[in-house]
């Protein structure tokens, strides 16, 4: 199995929990071809994660595997991402507040549907998800129907880009990240978004953390 990790870098920098993570992942996961994909400098996010989608399809990705920079996982909770049998999985991660006064909002990168159902497996049912730690299949990009993407030049990345990620709007007229709009159109291609809540990741700024407590049942639809 061929899995391709993605990491949009804006600054072209990441943060040191991420690469100790990183490196950890690729040492020790040896029964699966692993590849990391970055792409660097480029603050049109849909445009980026686009990208990167259609590199990790050049290189015929099986599963691909979307990891902010500013993320810390496990290579347990890595594998169990990845071998969940449904075609998109999240994990948890806490939404960084803008400043430590709004710390006590607590707010998850998942929207929880109101009528959410649970699989045998565990796994939670949601409406969306942040891209900080999602696995997506490939053939879940084959499936999504959106228009073609153009990069600058004759990039041989033209046969596989399409435009995945562009900005979908609320039934209130409100417009939804690139990361939740990707999810309301793998929804409606027949994909639901599946989160693991036993996954639970380090989101990092500077010196500190922000991890989920164990007693936070209200999740976020903001990312």
């Amino acid at each position: 199995m061929k899995i391709a990790i993605l990491t949009p870098i804006r600054t072209g920098e990441v943060h040191h929990a991420f690469a100790s993570s990183l490196a950890r992942t690729i040492q020790k996961v040896r029964d699966w071809e692993l590849a990391w994909f970055t792409c660097i400098g480029n603050s049109i996010l849909p445009d980026a994660r686009a990208e990167l989608v259609a590199q990790a399809l050049e290189w015929g990705a099986d599963k691909i595997v979307f990891i902010d920079d500013d993320i810390s996982w496990s290579v347990e909770d890595f594998r169990f991402l990845c071998i969940h049998p449904v075609t998109i999985c999240t994990g948890v991660y806490m939404i960084r507040p803008n400043s430590l006064e709004n710390w006590a909002d607590k707010k998850l990168c998942v929207k929880v549907l109101t009528d959410k159902k649970t699989d045998k497996h565990g796994l939670v049912e949601v409406g969306g998800a942040g891209f900080g730690f999602i696995r997506i299949d490939a053939k879940v990009f084959a499936d999504v129907d959106v228009g073609p993407l153009q990069l600058n030049g004759d990039s041989p990345l033209n046969d596989y880009i399409r435009d995945w990620f562009a900005y979908r709007t609320r039934e209130d007229n409100t417009r939804v990240g690139e990361d939740f709009s990707f999810c309301m159109a793998a929804r409606d291609a027949g994909h639901p978004v599946w989160m693991d809540p036993n996954i639970r990741l380090g989101h990092h700024a500077g010196a500190l953390c922000f991890e989920v407590p164990s007693s936070i049942t209200n999740h976020s639809d903001e990312d």
